[in-house]
C-alpha cells in the first residue's frame, strides 16, 4: 500500500511538472499597452510625415510649373549579385588562366547613376607566364541589367 501511495505522489508531481513546463512554453497573449507619451509621439510622427508629403507635393508641383522637373529614371530591376556574377564571368573569359581569378572583396564598388550601374573591383590572376598579376575590372550595365561595356585594366 505504501508503494502505491509513493507511486501516485510521484505521478502527480511529474504531471504537475509537465503541465507547468507546457504552459511556460506557450506564448503569452497579453494585450499591448502604450503610454500616453508613446501614443502622442506616434501621432506627432504621423503628422510630421503627412506635412512632409504635402510639402513634397507642393515643391514638385511648383517645379513642374517652372519646368524644373527631373527626368524620370527607370527603376533598377537588376540584382547586384547577378550583375557582379556577369562581370566576373566576362573578366574570367578574357584571362589566360580563369581558375586563378581571385576578386578582392574589400575594394568592390557598386555605383548607381541616373543612366547606368557600374561595378568596379580589383582582382588577381595568373598570366601566360604563370605569374600573379593584379588587374581592375569595370563593367557598365543599363538599369535593367544589360551589360553595355566592360573593361579590364
Amino acid at each position: 500500500m505504501k508503494n502505491k501511495i509513493i507511486f501516485i505522489v510521484i505521478a502527480v508531481l511529474v504531471f504537475l511538472a509537465l503541465l507547468g513546463r507546457c504552459s511556460a512554453d506557450e506564448p503569452q497573449n497579453e494585450p499591448v499597452t502604450k503610454s500616453a507619451e508613446q501614443i502622442q509621439a506616434e501621432q506627432k510622427q504621423q503628422k510630421a510625415e503627412a506635412i512632409k508629403r504635402k510639402n513634397e507635393e507642393v515643391i514638385n508641383k511648383a517645379n513642374e510649373e517652372m519646368g524644373l522637373t527631373k527626368p524620370q529614371t527607370k527603376p533598377i530591376t537588376a540584382d547586384k549579385i547577378e550583375l557582379l556574377t556577369a562581370c566576373q564571368l566576362q573578366v574570367k573569359s578574357q584571362l589566360k588562366d580563369p581558375k586563378s581569378f581571385n576578386m578582392n572583396w574589400d575594394d568592390y564598388r557598386y555605383v548607381v547613376s541616373d543612366e547606368d550601374l557600374r561595378i568596379n573591383f580589383p582582382y588577381t590572376a595568373k598570366n601566360a607566364l604563370n605569374a600573379n598579376v593584379q588587374g581592375r575590372a569595370i563593367c557598365v550595365f543599363t538599369r535593367d541589367g544589360k551589360m553595355i561595356k566592360h573593361e579590364i585594366r
